[in-house]
């Protein structure tokens, strides 16, 4: 339950993120501002759910595979982060013109998976408790 929440709070920074990258001025950018950008869209909510990752393999594979599809899309989201941050002053601007549509899918992305791995857990947990919705949701009948 602790992970689903966790899941669930992930979800919702990575869709504020998204909404934060959407409404900035790419246009009247500096080099200072795109970095402070950059600083807000960390999601500290992820390293709750890598808590759990180390524990992933004793989980069921309708758990495990959306949970790691969404560390590995945010590895990705956090690695061109790091690269417009860490750009020089002068190439930082241009990198967030070039590939800013795509950041904003990939953290969309994100919080996507972080949802549908919640939804699984959610799942998971009824069907132990009501065995016959795990035949209907696995496409069998009760």
């Amino acid at each position: 339950m602790r992970l689903r929440s966790n899941l669930e709070a992930l979800g919702r920074a990575a869709g504020e993120r998204a909404e934060t990258l959407r409404h900035f001025d790419v246009q009247s950018a500096t080099p200072s501002t795109v970095a402070h950008l950059m600083n807000q869209l960390s999601i500290s909510e992820v390293r709750q759910v890598e808590n759990y990752i180390d524990r992933v393999h004793h989980l069921e594979e309708r758990i495990q595979k959306p949970l790691l599809e969404l560390m590995a899309e945010y590895d990705q989201y956090d690695v061109d982060v790091v690269r417009i941050y860490g750009a020089s002053d002068s190439e930082r601007v241009a990198e967030l013109r070039r590939c800013g549509q795509s950041l904003i899918s990939r953290i969309d992305n994100v919080g996507a998976l972080a949802f549908r791995a919640a939804m699984a857990i959610r799942l998971v947990g009824e069907e132990r408790r009501y065995p016959d919705l795990k035949a209907r949701n696995l496409g069998g009948r009760p």
